[in-house]
């Protein structure tokens, strides 16, 4: 007659099973199952549950019931492999399983997974949200930030642990990968947590200590000290004063430039600009960084035109991108196949407008 026989559990192996004072493990994928186990004084024979009493003495594990996991197998009126409880189910590895109602396989764990590719009975892909530390491991190809991603998830103000497994921006004001006081902001950029000065790039006009950010450059308000037109917001520095002024009222803009909405001038061809109504026609802000001109339009340097090409400059037109086999200017060279690179003294925006690679000083022209 069996007896219930109460378990003491008292460790926990490096595996994850926790052992009973009888020797035999509690199943850790279904720790309330009763097996039972036989010997001991007077030959009796106990169950091994969640609770009970046992008669001491040597035993021996039983396995004794279905687990209902349809990841493992069952050794049912067996005795327990090595003595060990969790051994009367095996996990059946790369076995075929239903998961909410759609196809799945088994993992080594004994748990059914939707999203594991199996080969040679042996599971080795990871879901995205899973932990892991290579992308060689993953489903998908990606592992980010320890987590299997749903892309590579680049750039330093993205993550994938935020919601494992789907890569997503990080919010406004977070650290991410970005250097020493800079935090992401909301364009998923790093952005320097200090003021930025006069003719450094900004994204919003917050990150310059003017307060004034025009065609992604720091520029100065009306009042403050200038040398060149480009140093103000208004685009008009007043050469008697060298001080920034609004256009109209007794001050005109250079020749070829109107003032436009917001008493501030047009930008000359190849200058840096934000919207298109700040370039003078036919000139649009086509890269977004400068006012140039498009394909075939008259022109008279290579920086007034989109590509950034003026065949027959002074008295040219603009060429099409370089890698349509439009040449590029002697000294420069064709970028991605589309633009052509600036020679030094071009006004630029970026490093790589320019041929040297080095974009500077204020207002930035290429070194």
């Amino acid at each position: 007659m069996k007896r219930l026989a109460v378990l003491a559990l008292f460790t926990a192996t490096a595996a994850g099973f926790l052992f009973a004072a009888d020797g035999c493990t509690i199943n850790p994928w279904n720790p309330q199952e009763i097996n039972y186990y036989i010997g001991g004084a007077g030959g009796a024979a106990s169950t091994a549950s969640s609770g009970g009493g046992g008669t001491g003495g040597a035993m021996t594990c039983i396995c004794d019931n279905d687990d209902g996991n349809e990841c493992t197998d069952d050794h049912i009126d067996e005795e327990c492999p090595g003595g060990d409880q969790a051994a009367c189910h095996t996990a059946v590895v790369g076995r075929e399983c239903t998961l909410d109602g759609g196809p799945g396989a088994c993992d080594s764990t004994g748990e059914c997974k939707s999203c594991l590719e199996c080969s040679d009975a042996e599971c080795t892909k990871r879901c995205n949200g899973q932990l892991c530390q290579t992308g060689t491991v993953c489903e998908s190809g990606f592992c980010a930030e320890g987590y299997c991603c749903d892309s590579a998830c680049e750039g330093p103000c993205n993550a994938c642990n935020r919601v494992a497994g789907n890569c997503s921006q990080l919010p406004v004001g977070m650290k991410g990968d970005c250097s020493v006081n800079e935090l992401c902001d909301y364009e998923g950029k790093c952005q320097s947590t200090t003021k930025l000065p006069l003719g450094e790039l900004c994204t919003v006009n917050e990150n310059c200590q003017s307060g004034i950010c025009i065609g992604e450059i720091c520029v100065s308000v009306n009042g403050q000290p200038c040398v060149h037109h480009l140093e103000c917001a208004s685009h008009l520095c007043n050469p008697g004063t060298n001080t920034c002024v609004a256009c109209g009222g007794g001050f005109t803009c250079p020749d070829g430039a109107a003032c436009i909405v917001g008493a501030r001038c047009q930008v000359l061809h190849g200058q840096p600009a934000d919207v298109d109504a700040e370039c003078i026609p036919p000139a649009k802000v086509h890269d977004g960084l400068t006012c140039t001109l498009p394909e075939n339009a008259p022109c008279t340097d290579h920086v007034e035109c989109l590509y950034h090409h003026c065949n027959g400059a002074p008295s040219g037109t603009c060429n099409g991108p370089c890698g349509m086999g439009n040449s590029c200017p002697s000294g420069t060279s064709c970028k991605n196949d589309i633009h052509c690179t600036l020679p030094p003294g071009s006004y630029c925006v970026t490093n790589d407008q320019c041929e040297s690679g080095t974009c500077a000083g204020f207002p930035r022209k290429c070194q």
